[in-house]
């Protein structure tokens, strides 16, 4: 009973309130000079219309009147908080300038009234104001105050430096020596931004001046030396620094500007103590070496590879030493080192296509150099890995010819096998007509056709994605998840030669011979077709090979390859007129007889070399297991020691790297292994790794 009638009064009150009237009396008690009275009629409209603007306006002015200053700022501030949740911000702007007015000693007006202009964006409003209430605050001795205001105002200027410098020299005459170091150094890198080196030089001297070994200061006094193309004081300034050797933006700097000087003597030896100091920082000799080529300076480039390299490879760096290394051959002809380098490279990352054309490169430097013995050597282990390769026998032969140990007459030449696929090719062409033999010969000709069709860019970022996740897959031995995204890959693309060679890879690795070779057969067809005659000889080599392995005819290769694709020509010119010469049809070569065995030499002598055991036909397909790594069987029949076996390294590092996370005292988590998984038999490829070291030699 009792809220239903407080309500009804309530009702009633409501019923009861006119606010016409109440304004007509407060003006009739105005008129009659009594503003006390009115002001109550006007907060009397307040009670049921609390956010009626004029009536607040007008209480505040009527408060003026009396002389109550502090009764009108206060109606004036709710009025001014109205306008700014209503949006109304140039509304309140102008209300918080008339409070301002009637209390110039008050803060709390001033800040909200800077606050207003920052939300604006006037900041030629706001930064006056900003430092007058600064200038207030320190006055009264409100440092801190003082401190956040002029934060605030660089939240809303980060570029003017002078506030920073304003703040630094606060925050110095506060005591606060590291805030005062780090505004010191921030002002004086806005400065460099801007170009201001004096500017720049003059505020990171004081920041060293309140901590002599400052970095920071030191680094951005340094780039202002090296802006100004002043290298040699801006790398004096440098050397100073301690602790060069444990790298950092200051070694990097340095580094930099040895390299820019061209001082290679002393970015060597920089880049040497990084490395001295720990040997994963090997990206300074990187970039040494890398500019050391291109300036053609090889002989320092290879002092420095040949301490780096190892470390770098052991970091999984592969792709960056094999370019590192290729280069450094190109550059150094004559030399026999780096084709070494490249060998033993790859033949610890395990790596077929690659180690086949290393040691045929460093069979050739050393014939070339008159090393018969260690050319012999090297030939030979290049036809233990390609035993179908001619061009490799023909070297062998003509050392072991030079070596004496072969008579003049002897396998003087090898002849091509009959084993050639029947690779489909484009339409023969048609003879010119008189009519466009006639023609103008300004005519434009026609683009040759390149191997690999344009993609739109949908399929190169699907392609560009899925090649990543064939990487992912393979770090963790999920072969067949990695092989089955390259087909999708090229049934959108079938002639995308990337993911074929990483297809063909990967077969390599799982012992399909039949697969091996129709990928082989395609990457021959479409290097021919784009003129690569060394990657098509190299290509119809491995497909020769595992054709015969496979057992496969030319016709059944040739059936499970794809249709070449028909020259640009024909595309590009018209159809050729009633009359024009028919086409003319090539006949067909009579094939060549079968590569005919050598005749027997004498004892002293070595045979010609001519390997046709399918052993050695399927070691290529053996070779390698899961993730592309070789065996523990046949790695010691190639020569590899367990501990360069790459699949036995990368189990005993994560063995290794287990034993922290098991947390029981050192003892290994033999479950987390790829050993363990190859072991049972989870492991791609069926390779099977045991922890025990055994002789060289022995699986």
């Amino acid at each position: 009973m009792g809220g239903r009638l407080q309500g009804e009064i309530c009702l009633r009150s409501r019923m009861a309130y006119n606010k016409s009237k109440n304004v007509e009396a407060a003006q009739k008690l105005l008129n009659q000079g009594k503003v006390a009275q009115a002001i109550a009629e006007y907060q009397n409209i307040l009670k049921y219309e609390p956010r009626d603007q004029v009536t607040l306006m007008t209480i505040g002015e009527l408060y003026i009147r009396q002389g109550e200053t502090f009764q009108a700022i206060d109606y004036f501030e709710r009025l001014a908080q109205i306008f700014v949740g209503d949006g109304f911000l140039t509304k309140a702007i102008a209300v918080y300038k008339r409070i301002a007015k009637l209390a110039p000693e008050e803060i709390r007006p001033l800040e909200k009234l800077a606050d207003l202009y920052v939300q604006q964006g006037v900041m030629s409003e706001a930064r006056p104001l900003f430092l007058q209430l600064a200038e207030i605050h320190l006055k009264n001795n409100r440092q801190p105050e003082a401190v956040g205001l002029l934060k605030k105002l660089l939240l809303a200027e980060p570029d003017n430096i002078r506030i920073q410098i304003r703040l630094a020299d606060l925050y110095q005459a506060m005591g606060q020596t590291r805030e005062a170091i780090e505004a010191y150094v921030s002002a004086s890198q806005r400065a460099l931004a801007r170009g201001d080196h004096g500017e720049c030089e003059k505020l990171a001297d004081k920041a060293i001046k309140l901590e002599p070994n400052n970095l920071a200061a030191v680094i951005v006094k340094a780039r202002s030396y090296s802006s100004q193309g002043n290298l040699a004081k801006a790398a004096q300034l440098l050397e100073q620094v301690a602790d060069l050797e444990k790298g950092g933006e200051q070694t990097e700097l340095l580094l930099d500007l040895y390299l820019k000087n061209s001082d290679w003597d002393q970015a060597s030896a920089l880049a040497d103590r990084v490395f001295e100091a720990d040997e994963k920082n090997f990206g300074p000799l990187q970039k040494v070496v890398e500019l050391l080529l291109q300036s053609g300076n090889g002989e320092k480039a290879m002092e420095i590879l040949e301490k780096s390299r190892l470390p770098m490879i052991d970091a999984g760096e592969h792709e960056v030493v094999g370019k590192l290394l290729n280069e450094l051959a190109a550059s150094m002809p004559g030399s026999i080192e780096p084709l070494e380098w490249l060998v033993e490279l790859y033949g610890r990352t395990s790596d077929p296509l690659h180690l086949a054309d290393a040691l045929a490169h460093l069979g050739d430097a050393l014939a070339a150099d008159h090393q018969w013995e260690r050319a012999k050597e090297t030939f030979e282990q290049l036809l233990q890995r390609e035993p179908e390769s001619d061009s490799a026998k023909r070297k062998l032969n003509g050392v072991l010819r030079k070596m004496g140990l072969l008579a003049p007459g002897e396998a003087e030449e090898l002849p091509e096998e009959n084993l050639q696929a029947d690779i489909p090719q484009p339409p023969a062409p048609k003879l010119r007509s008189e009519e466009e033999e006639s023609a103008p010969e300004a005519q434009a000709k026609p683009a040759v056709a390149s191997s690999e069709p344009v993609l739109d860019e949908e399929t190169q970022k699907f392609i560009a994605q899925s090649l990543t996740d064939v990487d992912l897959f393979a770090s963790y031995g999920l072969t067949q998840k990695a092989i089955g995204l390259l087909e999708a890959i090229l049934r959108r693309a079938p002639r995308h030669t990337p993911t074929l060679e990483k297809l063909l890879d990967f077969v390599l690795g799982a012992g399909d011979d039949r697969r091996t070779a129709e990928l082989a057969a395609q990457l021959e067809q479409i290097h021919s077709e784009t003129g690569d005659t060394r990657s098509s000889e190299r290509f119809g080599e491995l497909r020769r090979r595992f054709q015969r392995a496979a057992g496969l005819t030319d016709e059944d290769l040739a059936s499970a390859l794809p249709a070449a694709r028909p020259a640009a020509k024909e595309a590009a010119e018209p159809e050729p007129a009633d009359d024009s010469i028919p086409e003319i049809a090539a006949e067909p070569v009579p094939e060549e007889p079968a590569l005919a065995a050598a005749p027997p030499v004498e004892k002293a002598r070595p045979e010609p070399v001519e390997v046709n055991s399918r052993a050695d036909r399927h070691a290529g397909s053996r070779f390698v297991g899961r993730m592309g790594k070789p065996s523990r069987r046949v790695a010691s029949q190639r020569g590899y020691g367990w501990n360069s076996c790459p699949i036995a390294s990368e189990a005993r590092r994560w063995t290794y790297a287990s034993h922290e996370t098991r947390g029981s005292g050192g003892v290994p988590d033999w479950r987390r292994t790829p050993c363990h998984s190859a072991r049972r038999g989870t492991g791609g490829g069926g390779v099977r790794c045991r922890r025990r070291r055994t002789r060289s030699g022995q699986a």
